[in-house]
């Protein structure tokens, strides 16, 4: 994981202006708190662990919304920014530099009713380390507690599209490298993995049992489209139409740039 805590430290500085602040990256997460509203309430779930919480954008949101919000990244950079966002505030929320590995040694046991992890943080780890961080935060979950995780998929239908247009027809199929994909973020080099519903889930199915899926970029593009899209903005506005009309069917989240899933702990 060294390669990954340097580039997303390295990141940091940009991360809002890239992504957070972006038009895409505004739509796609308005799906994931459109979510959260409507499934997740704070008098059901008080306590929230956040992995991969990055500059602090959603721990904000969770704060206001009444959650008691426990928020921790592998990147101290992101932990800085992601603090910087409460200042002033009348909200709050506790911070802790914290890997994946980390959270079942640093929190005790059943501290958290929701544990929450949004914009593909968990492609970074393999399979089997994903089955050990099931494990983990199932330990950390009181019974009848929820894990919702927005994950990168394996088969993203824009992306295919953008680089047929973009005649780079080698790139299609990328993210079905096995092994993971090589990722190169400010220069550092990391792999990244990407995962199917049916896959992400059976890789945790001795801990959690699936609730709900839901697409979150099935036909809002990737974020690193947004050049191309910011030229065109009645395109993106008509396909988040598209996606809020028919995205929430469970079988489009398999073909959608992330995808959300929500479990329960057995």
């Amino acid at each position: 994981m060294q390669g990954t805590e340097k580039a997303f430290d390295r990141a940091a500085e940009t991360y809002d202006e890239t992504f957070t602040n972006s038009a895409i990256g505004r739509l796609q997460r308005n799906r994931v708190w459109g979510y959260l509203a409507k499934h997740i309430s704070s008098q059901e779930f008080p306590r929230v662990l956040e992995l991969n919480c990055g500059t602090g954008e959603d721990a904000k949101w969770l704060a206001a919304k009444g959650f008691r919000v426990t928020a921790t990244d592998l990147s101290p950079e992101m932990v800085e920014r992601a603090k910087s966002k409460f200042e002033n505030s009348n909200v709050s929320a506790a911070f802790q530099v914290c890997g994946f590995s980390e959270i079942v040694n640093r929190f005790a046991p059943a501290s958290f009713d929701f544990i929450f992890s949004n914009f593909g943080g968990l492609n970074c780890i393999s399979e089997n380390e994903l089955k050990l961080l099931g494990e983990h935060a199932s330990l950390l979950l009181r019974p009848g507690g929820r894990f919702i995780a927005v994950v990168m998929s394996d088969d993203c239908v824009m992306e295919r599209w953008y680089f047929r247009r973009k005649r780079m027809p080698e790139k299609t199929n990328r993210r079905k490298q096995a092994g993971g994909v090589s990722t190169v973020i400010e220069g550092e080099t990391f792999v990244t993995h990407y995962y199917s519903p049916e896959q992400f889930a059976g890789l945790l199915a001795n801990v959690f049992q699936v609730k709900a899926q839901k697409a979150i970029g099935w036909t809002i593009p990737p974020s690193y489209t947004e050049n191309y899209f910011s030229k065109r903005p009645f395109l993106l506005s008509t396909l988040n139409v598209l996606e809020n009309t028919l995205g929430n069917l469970p079988a489009m989240a398999k073909k959608a740039d992330h995808f959300l899933i929500d479990l329960v702990k057995k």
